[in-house]
């Protein structure tokens, strides 16, 4: 029953081995590389959308403001505070991006359309108008930010 020489089967099972484990061997390393680039992506899409959704936020908070008459103080603390977390974010992203596509003169004309005017004053009057340049700016500022790309560091 020996009709194959043992050392030859031997060869032939290791040249297999080194064959297969080779290729699991890559398989794993480009698994590890595709996933990591997922992980990433999928993280830097998620702060993308969070962004995203702090720019609604804000956009709703200033047409509320700009639609009553007065000083409303509580609003203009939660709007202050708010653009400073958006801008600290979109900051911390434009180090990591690839293309910005005029973020930063985005922000700060969504910035303007909000806390220009008498923003913040106690003179401020009701101006449904600015409301407008609000949702605009708003607009432009979440297609830019979405349009930029991750960087080599995301």
């Amino acid at each position: 029953m020996n009709w194959i020489d043992d050392d030859l089967l031997r060869k032939a099972l290791s040249f297999l081995w080194s064959d297969k484990l080779a290729a699991a061997v890559i398989a794993s390393i480009t698994s590890y590389f595709v996933s990591k680039k997922s992980i990433k992506s999928n993280g830097y899409q998620e702060r993308i959308k969070s962004l995203c959704l702090g720019i609604e936020a804000v956009e709703e908070l200033g047409e509320e403001y700009w639609d009553e008459p007065g000083k409303i103080e509580h609003f203009e603390r939660k709007i202050v505070s708010k653009l400073q977390i958006i801008n600290d974010d979109i900051s911390e992203l434009n180090s990591r991006l690839l293309k910005r596509n005029d973020v930063d003169q985005k922000l700060i004309n969504f910035r303007q359309s909000i806390t220009g005017g008498l923003f913040a004053s106690k003179n401020k009057i009701a101006e449904p108008g600015r409301i407008n340049q609000i949702r605009e700016s708003a607009s432009r500022l979440r297609k830019s930010i979405k349009l930029c790309k991750p960087g080599k560091y995301f």
